[in-house]
């Protein structure tokens, strides 16, 4: 076993226990991300990748070190999906117009975040 500094995360057990709890919520969102039915708006899965997502964004920005992310092409398409089906779904549900605009750019910039931090961890 490693070690290279005094920080929490900073020996390479830290590094296994991290990934331990990132996994399994990238395999939860890619799992999701497989069945569009289980995204839409409303859905448990929906807010589940949304929970995960910023979860896993939080995680990247905020520590000092990397875990295991899918490649950046991946998270921009798991976007484009994610996004098209609440761009088809949403207006069922009927919300305001506030809400649906600035609820889609949360979402976004949420892919955002993660699909930043894969490229990040990929130059490291």
């Amino acid at each position: 076993m490693g070690t290279w500094g005094t920080g929490n995360l900073d020996s390479d057990a830290a590094a296994d226990h991290l990934e331990f709890v990132c996994a399994p919520m990238v395999r939860q969102i890619a799992e999701a991300m497989g069945d569009e039915k289980r995204i839409e708006p409303g859905e448990y899965d929906a807010d589940a990748v949304m929970v995960n997502l910023e979860v896993l964004a939080c995680l990247g920005e905020n520590l000092a070190c990397q875990f295991n992310l899918p490649d950046p092409i991946t998270i921009a398409s798991w976007k484009r999906t994610f996004l098209k089906i609440w761009d088809e779904m949403i207006d069922d549900l009927d919300p305001g117009p506030e809400y649906k605009v600035e609820r889609r750019r949360i979402i976004a910039a949420t892919f955002d975040r993660v699909e930043g931090l894969s490229r990040e961890f990929r130059q490291r």
